[in-house]
């Protein structure tokens, strides 16, 4: 019985010990790609280089809006090659700014879904 005893403790204490190295584990995986990440973005990003907008053609293709100094210029980006399609003027250029950006909480998102599916069930009654 002390045998059973015993070898149910250490079973509990060896599950104990790899949960706690799983998540040391975890920690360091994020906390080493946060790093990466910060660092790969301060040697990637210019003052006088600035991506403006973005918007996907396809899967490899994109369009961007690019400013580099005081110039904006339109570029096709595809898988193998970047092709200049023309500049364009500052005042053409809408920027976004934080106050267009909503914060809606996803919680009022859900509420206002919910709400619209019962009409929809009201209306087809």
């Amino acid at each position: 019985m002390y045998i059973a005893l015993l070898t149910g403790v250490n079973g509990i204490a060896q599950l104990f010990t790899v949960a706690v190295l799983f998540i040391i584990v975890l920690v360091m995986t994020y906390l080493t790609t946060r790093f990466i990440g910060n660092y790969q973005k301060g040697h990637m990003s210019g003052d006088n280089i600035q991506v403006i907008d973005t918007m996907r053609l396809s899967q490899s293709k994109l369009i961007q809006i690019v400013r580099t100094g005081d110039k904006y210029f339109a570029i096709a980006v595809c898988k193998d090659t970047v092709t200049l399609l023309g500049e364009i003027d500052k005042n053409e250029i809408v920027v976004r700014t934080q106050s267009n950006v909503t914060n809606e909480k996803f919680e009022n998102i859900l509420n206002r879904f919910r709400k619209k599916e019962q009409d929809d069930k009201q209306e087809d009654r």
